[in-house]
């Protein structure tokens, strides 16, 4: 089965994708401590000032900034590791009540359940 799901490209795409997301959400939480860069005001090279924020998206800024000047990629890739994480318990939690009402039907509720065979 898992031959099947590394030669299947869109399982391998979102697969690497999570994945890499949480790896950077990960490391900017070690490397940068966890903090967003934010830049209140944008100078030039002479010291004149340039712009105020919502920055909007460009190069410096990929998604561009909030009002109070934070980075909205940084800011994404910070979320993404609470974001992914309540989604992981969210499964287990379902999985777990599946299989106990599952379980619970199938050992004490045989006659409801018509036989395949």
């Amino acid at each position: 089965m898992i031959r099947i799901l590394i030669r299947d490209k869109l399982f391998m795409l979102g697969f690497l994708f999570i994945s890499i997301l949480l790896l950077l959400s990960l490391l900017n939480s070690i490397i940068n401590d966890g903090s967003i860069r934010q830049v209140p005001i944008l100078f030039d090279k002479n010291g004149n000032v340039i712009g105020t924020p919502p920055f909007a998206p460009s190069l410096r800024f990929p998604l561009g900034t909030d009002r109070n000047g934070y980075d909205m990629l940084h800011m994404m890739i910070q979320g993404a590791k609470f974001t992914i994480g309540i989604a992981l318990l969210i499964m287990m939690l379902r999985m777990a009540l599946a299989i106990m009402i599952g379980g619970t039907l199938g050992v004490y509720c045989k006659k409801w359940i018509p036989n395949v065979n």
